[in-house]
């Protein structure tokens, strides 16, 4: 699940309206690579996600509670445990341009921070005191990286900031049209990622889409107001924090794309509010009359067969569907 700057900003923007103030009274290692945080706040727990695992680097919080799933603690775990049970949550922030969140903690010993660095193959989970770094969910040593060391007793020093980028709200029309011209016969996303902060390869796929109908379009070929009009319809909600679920339409993104990936809850549901799952299969239900899904694949295998059902490949057979379920959240590849 890829992780750009617009998604994180709002993930920080949902988690400090649901956590900031509350008090952290659990650490869970869900794996080698992954953490679980229940934090009690306006009388209700919640449950936060992290992982660091470079194929699904992500932070999340989650409908159910979350297990332990190692037996024996990691280092990071058992300084968590040490120093930041009990502790309350004081801020959620994100570094200019970077898909990093910084979780704040207090405690009686002072403040600390969770860094999560959702970075694909660099990802990473950091406790850090004062700028020093207490430890790492992956160790980074000077063989692998001879730049920046992630290391106990180390300086935290966050990743090299981007340069040479512009800004997307002093982007102008003019300016567009200057990238466009230098990128020449690059494609329009790579060409928009690469000049502008924020921008990443699947905004820059969705903005040349809307300009020219076209994912893939190169940047000499294209109308330079037409990719301004995407680009201020599409960036500037963003920058605003205007966040507004979106809605794919399956069939039509695959046909286009040959491909499809969608994210859904466990409480997605219909137009009229029904509850999906309550209408693709029969199951236990709470006392408020929900299916109990309690962490299975239940609804993702439901939806793949739905999807199997409903689609058809060019040469009408039905597509290839896979449906993982990570912890709580649901994704269908179609």
């Amino acid at each position: 699940m890829y992780v750009d700057y617009f998604t994180t900003a709002a993930l920080v923007d949902e988690l400090n309206a649901t956590l900031v103030g509350g008090r952290l009274q659990a650490i869970l290692e869900i794996d080698d690579l992954s953490l679980g945080l229940e934090i009690y706040h306006e009388r209700q727990r919640h449950y936060l996600y992290l992982t660091a695992d470079p194929e699904r680097a992500r932070l999340h919080l989650t409908e159910g509670k979350l297990r332990r799933g190692v037996t024996t603690p990691a280092p990071l775990g058992l300084l968590l445990r040490r120093y930041l049970d009990g502790a309350r949550v004081v801020a959620v922030t994100q570094p200019p341009w970077e898909r990093i969140v910084n979780l704040d903690f207090l405690t009686p010993e002072g403040e600390f921070t969770l860094v999560v660095e959702p970075m694909e193959r660099r990802a990473n989970l950091v406790l850090v005191e004062n700028g020093t770094i207490r430890e790492c969910i992956r160790r980074v040593g000077a063989d692998e990286n001879r730049v920046r060391q992630l290391l106990p007793g180390k300086p935290y020093q966050a990743p090299p900031p981007q340069t040479g980028k512009l800004e997307p709200g002093v982007l102008t029309e003019d300016l567009l049209g200057a990238v466009l011209r230098q990128a020449g016969d690059a494609k329009l996303p790579q060409a928009l990622a690469g000049a502008v902060l924020g921008i990443s390869p699947l905004l820059g796929r969705e903005i040349a889409y809307q300009a020219t109908g076209k994912p893939d379009a190169r940047a000499i070929s294209v109308d330079p107001a037409a990719v301004w009009e995407s680009y201020q319809r599409l960036v500037m909600p963003l920058l605003a924090r205007e966040w507004q679920p979106g809605v794919a339409q399956v069939g039509e993104v695959y046909a286009r794309l040959g491909r499809c990936q969608i994210a859904v809850s466990e409480g997605v549901a219909d137009k009229d509010g029904t509850p999906i799952a309550s209408t693709l299969f029969q199951g236990e239900t709470d006392a408020h009359g929900n299916v109990q899904l309690s962490g299975t694949g239940a609804l993702g295998d439901a939806l793949a067969q739905l999807l199997k059902d409903k689609l058809k490949t060019a040469s009408g057979k039905a597509p290839r569907v896979r449906a993982d379920t990570f912890g709580y959240l649901a994704t269908v590849l179609a």
